[in-house]
């Protein structure tokens, strides 16, 4: 069985809810950004 991948538009990707993660898109897909820890 073959899987299709399913690809965002920029569209959906603008109306992705804001929150802690932050997505960015890559190749149609929202991946979340890997932020660095800050030290304190």
């Amino acid at each position: 069985m073959t899987q299709v991948k399913s690809q965002i538009t920029l569209q959906e990707f603008l109306a992705l809810p804001k929150g802690d993660i932050t997505y960015e898109l890559v190749d149609g897909e929202a991946k979340p950004k890997i932020q660095a820890k800050k030290k304190t």
